[in-house]
């Protein structure tokens, strides 16, 4: 995969994990799990297929890895991702402080394979800060997420808060208090976070805290 920037490896391998466990990923869910712009995915997307590692446009459902790309993406250590169960991708950090600027490249993969009850996609990201530790979440661990644009009152999420160009992640506790939407910390050292009005556009629920890992 030389001939690739760590971009395209990073979407070839998303797309290899995501077809071991599901149906063929479209540009718009890849683009929400790598955390990049739709355009950038379609532009990518576009120099594997002339590479000749994909087939397929992806939005139907139709991508799919030429035998180039499975003699790639498929060697992991004599092993398939088939082999070790759900492969979970480590995209990066999430903040459990004040929010920090999101990753947008895969930092690793975690293979857990029956440990959690797989609803939909998931994904990890390594927990940066202390705002948490009342839920039991510290620095460090491995907080592990539902993909779902959606939350409930009570959830601990993560959500995206968008400012212009950039992008936070942070890991809080949803709740809605007279039309305001709270993202509240376990640690009272900290305040909640609170989008109401037009602020609420700026915030994006991108998962729903499933599970925590963490190294002893």
């Amino acid at each position: 995969m030389r001939d690739l920037t760590p971009t395209q490896r990073t979407i070839l391998a998303a797309i290899e994990r995501t077809l071991v466990t599901g149906p063929a990923p479209t540009v718009r869910e890849l683009a929400d799990l790598l955390r990049m712009k739709r355009s950038t995915v379609h532009y990518h997307m576009q120099a594997l297929r002339r590479a000749g590692y994909l087939t397929g446009e992806g939005g139907h459902r139709d991508i799919m890895l030429t035998g180039a790309a499975r003699e790639i993406a498929g060697k992991t250590g004599g092993k398939t991702a088939a082999d070790s169960g759900p492969v979970i991708p480590i995209v990066g950090s999430v903040a459990a402080g004040q929010p920090i600027l999101a990753a947008e490249h895969l930092a690793g993969t975690l293979s857990l394979g029956g440990l959690f009850d797989r609803k939909g996609p998931l994904f990890a990201l390594q927990v940066a800060g202390d705002s948490m530790v009342g839920d039991g979440i510290f620095e460090g661990d491995y907080a592990i997420v539902r993909q779902q644009a959606n939350a409930s009152p009570g959830d601990v999420v993560v959500a995206m808060i968008e400012d212009g160009d950039a992008s936070e992640a942070t890991i809080k506790r949803y709740r809605e208090e007279r039309g305001t939407i709270v993202l509240e910390p376990s640690n009272p050292a900290y305040e909640p976070l609170r989008f109401a009005g037009p602020a609420r556009d700026r915030l994006r629920i991108l998962g729903k805290l499933v599970g925590v890992l963490r190294k002893i």
